[in-house]
């Protein structure tokens, strides 16, 4: 896992985040090739006749050194952790841009294998009129390669669908149709993985991850069928409890 130390300053309104990595090994270059990701995977959806959209929220990341950077945002995030802890997904709120950043950050991080999914990963801001944005964040596990206690691949804990209530269908069919647009796409999707990330790890590697997450020996809709399981079933998974568990003491521990 990446230790992170952040900073904020606020100028004009907007609030830039100083992001400091601990670890040598972490590679904020990183950061800024799946935010190109992100942005193909947008462009599918945001070009496909889809009722309801899943997006990604994205954010500039501005290299200074291997280890070093700035991410700015316009507006205060809090982490889902911290969000939850308050009990702040007991009150109502409007979920519409929840409900469709979130299914395209997860879906993403599924396609992309993201791992390290606990909730300080999981960040919200504010939206017009009083809506929350879901926003992924540290993308220093790619692939497939995390840390030795992880979560599923879709990371979503039990006060996500009770903030989504009723609309909680409606958020499983746009993960999944946000899935079946990248499916759509997934030649196009592997190779630039396969370009863009080859410094880190092998392109045969990056391949065969890639076709696990197409499914590539399923049909479109037998893939898609997969996906709306995983997803029902993520909010019940163990693994997450026991990742954000983890996590928690390890904070306590720093």
């Amino acid at each position: 896992m990446r230790h992170i130390k952040i900073q904020r300053r606020h100028s004009k309104g907007i609030t830039i985040l100083l992001i400091n990595f601990w670890r040598r090994r972490a590679n904020i270059l990183q950061d800024v090739q799946v935010q190109t990701m992100f942005s193909l995977f947008n462009a599918i959806w945001k070009s496909a006749r889809m009722e309801r959209k899943p997006y990604i929220y994205q954010y500039q990341v501005v290299p200074m050194s291997i280890e070093h950077g700035i991410i700015v945002s316009v507006d205060e995030p809090i982490s889902l952790g911290h969000w939850i802890a308050k009990g702040q997904y007991k009150t109502q709120v409007q979920v519409g841009e929840l409900l469709k950043s979130a299914a395209g950050g997860l879906v993403a991080s599924f396609v992309m294998g993201i791992r390290d999914r606990h909730l300080d990963n999981m960040l919200l801001i504010p939206h017009t009129r009083g809506e929350l944005i879901f926003v992924p964040i540290d993308f220093g596990h790619l692939f497939g390669k995390g840390p030795t206690i992880d979560t599923n691949r879709f990371s979503i804990p039990p006060q996500l669908k009770d903030t989504f209530n009723e609309y909680w269908s409606e958020f499983v069919a746009c993960c999944v149709d946000g899935y079946r647009e990248l499916h759509k796409h997934k030649e196009i999707i592997i190779k630039l993985c396969q370009w863009m990330f080859t410094d880190i790890i092998e392109e045969s590697l990056i391949a065969n991850f890639m076709n696990e997450s197409f499914m590539l020996g399923k049909t479109e809709e037998e893939a898609s069928q997969e996906i709306r399981r995983l997803v029902e079933q993520a909010p019940n998974s163990w693994k997450a409890w026991l990742k954000h568990w983890c996590h928690t003491w390890g904070q306590w521990f720093k």
